[in-house]
């Protein structure tokens, strides 16, 4: 489980590094979109961490 953290802070690290003020969101839908994109990531990597959890348990 360690290293899906480790993965996902690296994930968080990349975001940051490659993001500069032009970057942002200009307007609520952009930033509607934006926050979609990043819970649709979250929601990808939790099932992904969920189903393996499972398989080491079958």
């Amino acid at each position: 489980m360690s290293d899906l953290t480790c993965d996902m802070k690296e994930d968080v690290k990349e975001n940051l590094a490659v993001s500069n003020i032009n970057d942002y969101p200009k307007n609520i839908q952009e930033l509607t979109d934006y926050i979609q994109l990043l819970l649709t990531q979250i929601q990808e990597k939790f099932q992904n961490m969920s189903d393996q959890i499972l398989m080491r348990n079958i």
